[in-house]
Order: C-alpha cells, then structure tokens, then sequence
C-alpha cells in the first residue's frame, strides 16, 4: 500500500497553510501516519522532504498537529472524575451486598445442614462492617 497518495499531499498542504479543522488533523494524522506506524518526526520528515512549503508551513503544521493531540488527551482526562470516597465506600459496600447474596444462596441451597453457623457467621460479617463503617474505625470485630 503506497502511503504518498494524492489524499495525504492534500492533507499535508492544508495542515501547511493552517485550513484543517482540530478533527479533520487528526483524522489525518491517524489515517496517514498511525495506521502506517508512523509519528511525529514521519510528519516533519514528509514536509522537508516531500515538498517546499518551507519553515513557515513546517513550523505551522506541527504547531497545530500538536495543540490538535494534546486538546484530544485534555479532554479525554476532563472527562474523567475523580471518585470521592463516600462514592467509594458505596461501591464497596453494594460489593458486600453482592458476595452476602451469593453467600446466602450458596448456604440456604447448597449446605443446609451447616445453614444456621454459615448465616451467623455472615450476618456478625455485615454487622461488624456497618459499625465500623459508622464509626470510621477499620478494626475486624468478627469472630469465627
């Protein structure tokens, strides 16, 4: 597959002369020099080599190729949030909820002679890790 094609000597004068929109750089990017396992320096390479734009287009399409890639990876992290930990601790403890269910099942259909030990045990579990969840303290009061 010839990567010099009449598309990507289009892209490479508009991204020279600054006529690109931020989504159409880097689907060119991506297009012309990602897939072909190329990078930035392909992209400096091409527009020396390959044609006579000059320092001014150089200096602009890399300017605007890397303010395009880095305004794609601040958005990406602004989209992220960060989780607090009261949205943690729910987390964990619809997780306890969860294993305390299977736990029930597997003790209320799978064992039914060891059921009434097996559900003590699981409830003094629960029980210990609400009080300790209310009161802030991280300590196993659970005895086995």
């Amino acid at each position: 597959m010839n990567r010099y094609t009449e598309e990507m000597k289009l892209w490479l004068f508009d991204l020279a002369h600054g006529d690109l929109k931020r989504s159409d750089i880097i689907t060119g990017f991506i297009k012309h020099y990602v897939l072909h396992d190329c990078t930035l320096q392909d992209v400096k390479r091409d527009m020396v080599f390959h044609t006579n734009y000059g320092q001014d287009g150089l200096v602009m399409a890399l300017d605007s190729l890397t303010a395009a890639l880095e305004s794609l990876t601040s958005e990406e992290n602004s989209r992220e949030r960060i989780k607090t930990v009261e949205e943690f601790e729910e987390l964990n403890q619809k997780d306890i909820e969860k294993q305390y269910d299977k736990m029930k099942y597997c003790v209320l259909y799978r064992y039914p002679s060891q059921s009434k030990r097996l559900m003590a045990t699981a409830r003094s579990l629960e029980a210990s890790r609400r009080v300790t969840r209310k009161s802030g303290k991280r300590k196993n009061r659970t005895r086995f």
